[in-house]
């Protein structure tokens, strides 16, 4: 928007401070003028966002501080309401697999997820088993992308020999994980992105049937994927 105009205005800043002048040109970021005192001086600027109103020669007002806000506003609006498939690893996925989520609210959210992956075992005898692994869980948004997940699923499987027959078992592990992450995405309509997210999980069923003393109740938690999101 600009205006040209020839006769004494007031330009009223945010500080309360009042600048007689002749406004030469209103533009989108900087509003140009020469103080009235001194029109033949430099032509001066002073930036919109400043600016709280122009009283103008004949007395009309003009609010510049709604203007600002206005477009403040509409930049600070948020949209978080969408679906996401994402293939990875970690936690979130079964291991290497897929997970589903969905997400609602704007810059603070809630949403919930889903995942189903499969982890290869190295057997014994040559054997190369896959074992089925899911999850499911509950997300926080605090703001935008970042979130804090709380999630219960299938951790790990752990295999080991049985007694002097030589048998082959396994054991899948589960338990609860707590994490925090991301899921960043760009685009218009359909947008891709990453998922990074970390935390701890909790073995539930640690050596319930002592296969493997050594197993840890704690481990590590961590996700890693690609994410297309509607």
């Amino acid at each position: 928007m600009k205006s040209n105009l020839i006769a004494q205005d007031v330009i009223v800043t945010h500080k309360g401070d009042e600048i007689n002048s002749k406004i030469v040109e209103i533009g989108s970021d900087y509003i140009k003028y020469y103080e009235f005192e001194f029109q033949e001086g430099p032509l001066r600027n002073i930036e919109r966002s400043k600016v709280f109103m122009i009283i103008y020669e004949n007395g009309r007002r003009e609010l510049i501080k709604q203007e600002i806000e206005q477009k403040e506003q509409s930049n600070e609006s948020y949209d978080g309401l969408n679906w996401s498939i994402a293939v990875g690893y970690g936690n979130s996925y079964g291991k290497t697999g897929v997970r589903f989520q969905y997400r609602t609210g704007g810059w603070v959210g809630f949403g919930t997820h889903v995942g189903v992956g499969f982890i290869k075992e190295e057997g014994y005898y040559g054997e190369n088993p896959l074992s089925i692994l899911a999850s499911a869980g509950f997300k926080i948004f605090p703001y935008k992308e970042f979130y804090i997940n709380t999630q219960i699923g299938m951790i790990d499987v752990i295999s080991d020999l049985s007694g002097s027959s030589g048998t082959y078992q396994k054991e899948i592990l589960y338990g609860p994980s707590l994490m925090i992450g991301s899921d960043w995405a760009w685009g218009e309509k359909i947008k891709y992105g990453l998922n990074i997210g970390t935390g701890v999980s909790y073995i539930i069923n640690y050596a319930s049937h002592d296969i493997d003393a050594s197993v840890s109740t704690f481990r590590l938690a961590l996700d890693l994927g690609f994410i297309v999101q509607f």
